[in-house]
């Protein structure tokens, strides 16, 4: 197929292939709160776990401070995440219609034809 019949078959189809484009970056947005979140909370706890293990084994104050510190840090995080993963989605959702409603009504090789 040569280019000239590609880019007359996108101008064809450019509302459709439009419209696909947006359900799919609203499906991955999704996907990735759903699946994502999840696992990187549960890398978090484990890390926290991991953690814990060496300040029992620190030996001097100041890593045993730092270890503490290192913990709180880490479950405060992955409380956070767990918290407010919602409303990223939901201010991720939003940048994507404000950027999906920047596409151009026509395809960019009518654009370039006219």
């Amino acid at each position: 197929m040569s280019t000239a019949a590609i880019t007359k078959a996108i101008a064809s189809r450019w509302p459709v292939l439009k419209r696909i484009l947006i359900a799919i970056g609203k499906w991955i947005l999704g996907v990735a709160r759903r699946r994502g979140v999840p696992i990187l909370v549960g890398y978090m706890l484990e890390r926290v776990e991991v953690f814990k293990g060496r300040l029992g084994r620190a030996k001097t104050t100041r890593r045993k401070r730092w270890l503490r510190g290192r913990i709180r840090r880490w479950t405060k995080a992955a409380r956070w995440l767990t918290t407010n993963a919602r409303a990223m989605h939901t201010q991720a959702l939003a940048k994507f219609e404000e950027l999906a409603a920047r596409l151009p009504e026509r395809s960019p090789m009518e654009r370039q034809a006219a």
